[in-house]
């Protein structure tokens, strides 16, 4: 099996039929649909984790891919070379093709082009606690450094998604401070940065 990173230009209608519902399932109201998805891919950044049987040797559907790594299938599955420790249960089971497990949604700045804001990002059920979002989220930030001369990113994360606000300053983000009703009358949250 093989977990791979794509840059979306352009997301194909399987694709994007497999994003919508992922976004609804994980994300819940705060999920986007197909008419802010495409825009994201033409005019942001849209990042996907993938999972194939194979190793993918081209990106149908208007991406790219950026990185690819094999996973072995011996009681659980780990990269070989960075030791990332991503583990996927071998009852984990695909159909034969490309899937999409993930995403993350990145807005430019118009005031600072070296800056970003992470909109959306969420990893399937089935990958959590696998170090794939890890993974995912750590490949995405190279590519904007690299690729786009990014060099500091924000988020904005529910004060009371524990578990999220964990993840986040696990991969290095901090907080910088709390916004009361940001998203509508309690809806408070924290505004996460990482310098990258």
């Amino acid at each position: 099996m093989w977990i791979t990173l794509v840059e979306n230009f352009h997301i194909s209608p399987v694709k994007l039929s497999e994003l919508e519902a992922i976004e609804k399932r994980v994300m819940g109201e705060s999920g986007i649909n197909s008419y802010t998805l495409q825009p994201f891919a033409h005019y942001a950044k849209i990042f996907t984790i993938e999972l194939t049987p194979g190793r993918p040797e081209r990106c149908e559907g208007g991406g790219e891919i950026l990185e690819t790594e094999s996973l072995t299938q011996n009681g659980g599955a780990v990269p070989p070379g960075d030791n990332t420790g991503i583990i996927v249960s071998p009852a984990f089971d695909i159909d034969g093709r490309r899937k999409v497990y993930g995403a993350a949604e990145f807005i430019r700045s118009f005031s600072d082009l070296g800056h970003v804001h992470l909109f959306g990002f969420y990893v399937d059920e089935v990958l959590r606690s696998s170090g794939a979002a890890s993974w995912f989220l750590n490949r995405c930030e190279n590519s904007l450094k690299r690729g786009h001369s990014i060099c500091s990113i924000d988020l904005s994360v529910a004060e009371d998604n524990l578990r999220a606000v964990a993840f986040y300053r696990k991969n290095g983000y901090s907080v910088l401070e709390s916004v009361k009703d940001y998203y509508g009358s309690g809806r408070d949250r924290l505004i996460m940065n990482k310098k990258i």
